[in-house]
């Protein structure tokens, strides 16, 4: 295998590896927030990690980008890299805020 091969077989690895990690991400802050807010007041039975990846990913399809659009962006590697990174952090930050708001509860 040839150096770019390479690279690029590396390339696909840990996109997959950051998208399986980006999933099961949302998938917890989703259980975590049901858990929070919407068991207590709604007396339904708590989300497992499990099915929350599955209804994260069942939004996700119905919220799909326009894929002519987004293959039009002229992005480079580094602010895709910024962008991944953002995208892993924001359920976390949201986590954060609503346990915040579970201290007022």
């Amino acid at each position: 295998m040839n150096k770019s091969a390479g690279t690029i077989v590396g390339a696909v690895l840990a996109f997959a590896a950051w998208a399986v990690l980006y999933i099961f991400v949302y998938g917890w802050a989703l259980s975590t927030l049901w858990l929070w807010f919407i068991v207590p007041v709604f007396a339904v039975p708590a989300l497992p990690v499990v099915n929350a990846v599955g209804l994260s990913l069942f939004i996700a399809a119905l919220n799909a980008p326009n894929m002519q659009d987004v293959a039009s962006e002229d992005i480079s590697s580094e602010e895709l890299g910024q962008k991944m990174i953002s995208a892993l952090f924001r359920p976390l930050m949201v986590v954060g805020f609503a346990w915040v708001l579970t201290l007022f509860m």
